[in-house]
């Protein structure tokens, strides 16, 4: 029996999209053809940094549990097959992912799929997880992904994005607590900016938010159109993985973008702050803010601390904790190394010291985000 002419036409364009999008304009208009044809096809992605050539970084290390293949289809644009590898044969993951470089003057990287989640989380990430900290995954915070949903619906027409699905995490403020984060999932059909009201309100923040569209009539009433809004279906996790069911282009000039920028800004804030770089071991200190005095309580010294403890593949020597704080930190996955120090109501200053990678300082950050309070990073010479 011939095949139809549904599955030779998507057979057609993922072959179009992984041999012949040469040029990013051909990306984007590959991804729409595909998911223009709504059966069901969900393009997964995420954002890598690195300081190295990524692809002179896959060549150069193997790995006996994966096999990678790769082809060039443009100016820092390439395809790839991929194959984790088990040892009953029948249980082989392999599958197809673009990666292209967001501009020739970062450090950022972008890689798509057209693969199935299993494929994606259990072989992909698995894969690039590897690499750290020649290649690592930057964060967003949950501000950040209000600031990217604002934006989003600020150039649609008659539509408003609403969650359909809401997994946020809150910290647990009783530091004898054996639990130090609790968690939730929420399946709701709000406006976007009420779950994150809620959310501030709260104080959680956001692991992951699933959102769509929906039409507004003129009596003010919100209408969902079934079958078209069940396919304008996204998601975005705070770790940079983005799941699209429909208009990639859009999706990836109101949300893609923001995050690269992001991440190149962040990259290039952690960039360069290891003292042996500096004349005379200089320090380039680095500080979390936050908008209220939480270290007025000083019960708050030791929630950071526990938080601290919580970093996988690290250590602390705690130097000092009452009324001030002083912490060594170790990255043992990269060796970096820095001091914390609390010495005021409404910040954590961070020392790098003599190796200190952008990797390491990422996920420190991340980890105090995630384990103690969300805040803004910056970089701070007043130490």
């Amino acid at each position: 029996m011939a095949p139809s002419k549904t599955k030779i036409k998507i057979e057609d364009l993922i072959h179009n999209f992984y041999r012949h999008s040469n040029e990013y304009s051909k990306i984007f208009k590959n991804l729409d053809d595909l998911l223009s044809l709504n059966k069901g096809i969900k393009i997964n992605g995420l954002i890598l940094t690195s300081k190295e050539d990524v692809i002179g970084v896959f060549k150069k290390w193997s790995f006996k549990e994966f096999t990678l293949n790769c082809e060039q289809v443009g100016n820092d644009i390439f395809h790839f097959t991929l194959i984790r590898k088990h040892k009953d044969e029948k249980l082989n993951l392999k599958g197809d992912f673009l990666l292209f470089k967001y501009s020739p003057q970062n450090n950022i990287y972008i890689v798509v799929t057209h693969e199935n989640y299993r494929f994606f989380n259990t072989a992909m990430i698995r894969y690039f997880n590897l690499f750290y900290p020649l290649i690592s995954r930057p964060f967003i915070d949950t501000s950040y992904m209000r600031i990217l949903l604002e934006g989003y619906e600020s150039v649609l027409k008659n539509e408003k994005i609403r969650v359909s699905r809401c997994v946020t995490k809150n910290w647990i403020r009783n530091i004898n607590a054996k639990k130090k984060v609790g968690s939730d999932i929420q399946y709701t059909d709000l406006p976007f900016r009420d779950v994150f009201d809620k959310v501030s309100e709260n104080e959680e923040w956001i692991k992951s938010i699933d959102f769509n569209f929906v039409t507004e009539s003129s009596k003010d009433e919100i209408i969902v159109i079934q079958n078209y809004h069940q396919l304008k279906f996204y998601k975005l996790f705070r770790d940079t993985r983005f799941q699209c069911s429909y208009n990639f282009t859009l999706f990836y000039q109101r949300m893609i973008e923001g995050i690269a920028n992001k991440a190149a800004e962040s990259f290039e804030l952690f960039d360069n702050r290891s003292r042996v770089k500096e004349d005379n071991f200089a320090t380039k200190p680095l500080a979390i803010f936050y908008d209220v005095g939480i270290f007025k309580d000083k019960k708050q010294n030791f929630r950071l601390i526990e938080a601290l403890k919580s970093i996988k593949n690290s250590s602390i020597s705690v130097i000092h904790a009452n009324p001030y704080l002083h912490v060594s930190y170790v990255d043992y996955r990269d060796g970096s190394s820095c001091d914390i120090w609390v010495l005021s109501e409404n910040k954590i200053s961070i020392i790098p010291q003599i190796r200190s990678t952008p990797a390491a300082l990422e996920r420190l950050c991340e980890c105090i985000f995630t384990g103690f309070r969300e805040g803004l990073i910056k970089d701070f010479r007043g130490v």
